[in-house]
Order: structure tokens, then sequence, then C-alpha cells
């Protein structure tokens, strides 16, 4: 009993000397960086220790800051979650330092409030080696600094900031509303390239490599396409020493839908940003003005004449994954349900058909040239779709819309749309049809010689929910249901509900769904659509129309499902 009270004891004083350093291998970020070294923010965070800052690359470990006569430098590292910091210890290099009249800062974010740890007056004095006795400490006030964010701030403008490694110490206070999302799963696809610049290098976490596209059109974009749903907080970006229109104009949305045309009408994050500070290896941090959820964020530069260019040493996106057991849009690429496509009546070939469904956009081949007045014929599984996205390469002339036409298989109406041409070289255009449908034909009659890269159809829901049983046997018992609030979906008199289910022995025919009329609490049914055609999209999916105004939506007799998803398209 004695020797567990000691130890109890032992664990509950505050110690910092080999406790764990919670800015290890954490992200880190800095005003600027000297150039044209490549000093990685990363270097303070990662176990490479050194404090020789008279080294020249690839031996220099430390990093440093430029001279930038107007702004304070500034070192930040994510911590990843919310801490309460306890002490802050810093090593400087072993010759000079520049570790000197800085605040130490806590914060929710780069930009926005901070909580204060201790201001330091210093020098911080010079190491003779690496080991913790090297290192200077500074307490923050108990319990006042709180937050994901640990930022150092000079607080004189010109004077630069050089750092070789960090040791911060703290406990665990909350898990943080936005984190950095990794791109491990994500695809970029960008504008026209220079050689060597790919996009894949403005997320290498090398600041001596470059994504750089061409000024060769009005409207350049980065996209960002996730394979989960997302709600965007903001973004950081590292750019060159800025020239011309390096980082001007600077629009970034977030959307349901591949489209990478500049739209006026989009869900912006930021708007006409413009980042004119010549010091190199700048950071631009970028908070969203609203909070949108999508699984593709657009980075866009757009003035409406003049030919830009985006160039990103590094980028870091912020954000929360969706919750899919609430409320939230919801989009289904129905692209594997594709079974053929011709141009002008004959069948392309098994490669080129295989390049325009494998969602590498805008490689150099093989991919299908296509002629004014060409017709496009696509054939699928029956499918439930609202949306038709392709991708074209206009070269550098814009081109008319494409007449789009998709037969509605239940009604057999015709439903019409257009493609947007209007751009230079290579976007993702796509088209909101009138409503959802089913179909399994669609035809495309091309408007200008250019070439076909990518072609998708896709099921954008107006709101979507998960659903699991209940675990306890008890309730089990129960009947189970998914519901979804209706009150803010705009002329919501032609609702589609899809629903999705998982299980060895489900039967569709035991879903029921209906709703509450708006200004009444009448419930009714709605009606379950039995579709004729057999295929493997149709499996494990029931289908129901209602043409009425429901307030609430809801869909019962899910318990014996082992998953379920409710989708509402108008």
């Amino acid at each position: 009993m004695e020797l567990f009270i000691q130890i109890c004891l032992l664990f509950s004083i505050p110690h910092f000397v080999n406790s764990i350093n919670i800015a290890r291998n954490k992200v880190a970020f800095q005003s600027t960086s000297a150039f044209p070294l490549c000093p990685y923010p990363s270097f303070v965070t990662d176990s490479d220790i050194s404090i020789d800052n008279t080294a020249t690359e690839p031996n220099y470990k430390c990093t440093k800051t430029s001279f930038d006569a107007e702004r304070y430098s500034w070192f930040a590292v994510d911590l990843g979650n919310n801490y309460i910091i306890q002490k802050v210890c810093l090593l400087s290099g072993k010759v000079g330092s520049l570790l000197e009249k800085f605040n130490i800062t806590v914060g929710n974010y780069l930009q926005g409030e901070t909580s204060f740890c201790n201001y330091v007056e210093g020098p911080v004095k010079n190491p003779t080696s690496t080991s913790f006795s090297n290192y200077q400490c500074f307490d923050c006030r108990e319990g006042s600094a709180i937050g994901s964010f640990l930022i150092i701030t000079k607080t004189i403008k010109g004077s630069r900031l050089e750092l070789c490694d960090i040791d911060v110490a703290g406990v665990f206070h909350s898990q943080s509303d936005y984190k950095e999302i990794n791109f491990k799963d994500a695809q970029l696809t960008s504008s026209p390239l220079y050689i060597n610049h790919a996009a894949e290098n403005a997320i290498d976490k090398n600041y001596c490599t470059t994504y750089h596209s061409k000024s060769v059109t009005d409207q350049p974009y980065l996209l960002v396409t996730y394979t989960k749903l997302y709600k965007f907080f903001g973004f950081v970006i590292t750019r060159r020493p800025n020239t011309v229109n390096r980082l001007r104009h600077t629009y970034a949305s977030v959307k349901t839908k591949p489209d990478t045309t500049f739209d006026s009408k989009a869900l912006f994050c930021c708007k006409d940003k413009t980042h004119d500070r010549l010091t190199p290896l700048a950071s631009l941090i970028i908070k969203c003005d609203e909070i949108y959820s999508g699984q593709f964020f657009l980075i866009h530069q757009y003035n409406g004449e003049t030919k830009l260019l985006i160039e990103i040493f590094e980028l870091h996106i912020y954000g929360q994954l969706v919750d899919t057991f609430q409320e939230h849009k919801n989009t289904i690429s129905q692209k594997p349900a594709i079974r053929t496509i011709k141009n002008q009546g004959t069948l392309v070939t098994p490669n080129e058909q295989s390049s325009l469904l494998d969602n590498k956009f805008f490689h150099a081949s093989p991919n299908l040239q296509v002629e004014t007045d060409n017709l496009i014929e696509i054939s699928s599984d029956l499918i439930y779709l609202n949306t038709v996205c392709l991708s074209f390469d206009n070269g550098n002339t814009r081109k008319p819309n494409d007449n789009i036409e998709i037969v509605d298989y239940q009604t057999n109406e015709k439903i019409t749309a257009e493609l947007n041409g209007g751009y230079d070289y290579w976007h993702t255009t796509c088209t909101d049809l009138k409503k959802t449908i089913f179909s399994n034909y669609c035809k495309i009659i091309i408007k200008g010689d250019k070439f076909i890269h990518e072609i998708d159809f896709l099921a954008i829901s107006v709101k979507s929910k998960e659903y699991i049983p209940y675990s306890s046997p008890k309730k089990c018992e129960m009947r189970s249901s998914i519901e979804i609030n209706l009150k803010n979906v705009t002329n919501p008199h032609r609702l589609h509900f899809l629903v999705e289910y998982h299980h060895e022995n489900s039967n569709s025919n035991s879903i029921v769904a209906g709703g509450n009329r708006f200004l009444s609490r009448q419930w009714k049914m709605c009606e379950s659509l039995k579709i004729s055609e057999e295929n493997e999209y149709l499996e494990n999916r029931a289908f129901f129309k209602c043409n009425t105004s429901f307030e609430y939506i809801q869909v019962f007799n899910l318990n014996r499902m082992e998953r379920s998803s409710l989708h509402v398209y108008l």
C-alpha cells in the first residue's frame, strides 16, 4: 500500500525532463523562411536535433525566418488537440541568438484570439550540446494557456527568429474542433502545369518543391477531392517571393461536385484574397468566412480578364469530418454503373473507356478526341442521377455549350441541359438536371472540337442521414426509423427517397416511408417505386416518391438492417 502511494505521488508531481513532448513530430508553421535555404519549420519539431546554425544544406537542421521590416516574425506548432500548456523549453543555435524579445501564446488557430503564456526578454542562451540541460524553459501561468496552437511571436518588427528545437509540456484538455485534413486519400487536379511542378508538390511537405500552374488561363485552379465529407475551417499556403500574379484574386470554395469553372454563386470559404508580400516563403493564413461541407475544396484565381497563375510551396487545409449520422448533403458517383460509351455510333476502345472512367484527370493519353456535332452516347445500369459532369480540354479557345439529353426511365420524358464550354484549356464542368430521375441512357451533342478526359454521373442529395440499429436486444424489438427535417429545403414538393440497406436476408417490401405535411400533423405514406429492371445498382435499395410537401420524413422498419442510409432528392 505504501509503495502504491509513493508511485501515485511520483506521478502527481509535475516533471518535464524526459516527459512527453507534445510538440514532437507535429505540424509547424512560421511567418517566412530564409531563402534560398529550405529551413523547414518541422526541423524544430522532428527528432533530428542539431544546434549547428552555421551549417549549410543539407546539414542545417534549425529554422530561420527572413527579414521583413513591416512584420513581426513568428513560429507556431499545431499540437493536434487542446492542451493546458505548463512549460515551453527552447533550444537555440550554438552561435548568436535571434531568440529574444518574444511572446509565447496559445490559440485555437494561427489567427484570432490567443491566451498568454509568457514574455521572454532574452536572449535565450547558446547551447553547447543537444542535451536537455541546454534548453531554456519558460513556465506558463497555471491554467491560463489553453489551446491547440503554440505560437512564438517577436515583439519588434523586422527582427528575425531562429530556433533549433522545442519541448512543450502540457495536460490534455479536449479534442480540437478542427484539425489538419490528411491528404492521404485525397486527389489533386490542376489547370495546366509547368514541367516538374506537379500539384502533388503542394502537399509533399518539401519546401524546396513547388506546385506551379501556367499563366495561360484567366481562371487557374487547384481542386482537392476527398473520399469523405468534411466541414472546412480554413487553410494555410506557403508561397515563394511574389513577382507577378503569383497569389492574387484568390478564391476558395467548397463543393458537392467537381466543377472547376469559376462560379460567382459558389459556397465560398474566402473571396478575392491577395497576398503581395515579397518576403520569401511567407505563410498566407485564411480562416473561412463561412463554414461549409463538401467533398471538394477548390482554390481559384480569377479577376475576369487577366491571365493568372497559382504557385504554392506547401498547402495545409483544416476541417472536421462530417458526422454522417447527422443530416448532411451527400454525393454519390454513379460512374461504376456506366457500361458502354459510343462516339458517332461506334464503341470507344477499351483503353479509351477505361481512361474516361478512371478518376485520373487530364493525363496525356489515352483520351477521346471529338469534333463539332459528334454524338456521344452513354449507356449504364438503371441509376438515380441529377448531375452530369465531363472533363474537357478546349485548347486555347473557348467553345460553345454542349447539349445533353437524358431519358427518364419512368415517364419517358426527355430531360435536356447544357454543359458550359466558355473556358480555355481544361476544366471539369457539371450541369444539374431540373429533377432527379431514373435513367440508363444519356447522349451528348458536342459543340466544338476538343478532348474528353473524364465522364461522371452524380446523385447529389438535398439531405442524407445514416442509421445503425440499436444494439440492445430490448431496443431491437422497437420499430426503428430514420427521420430527416425538411424545414429548410427549398420547394420540397417533389421528393424522391433512396434507402440503402445492408443485410443478407433483408427485404425492401418491409420498409415504409412517409412524412408530416407542412402546417399539419397529418402523416401520409409515400409511394414505393417498383422497378422491374434488375441490376446490381438496384440491389439493397428501396425507392420512394412523394408528390406533396413534408416538414419531416421518416423511413420505418429498419431494425433488422445492419446499416441503412436515407438520401432525399428533389
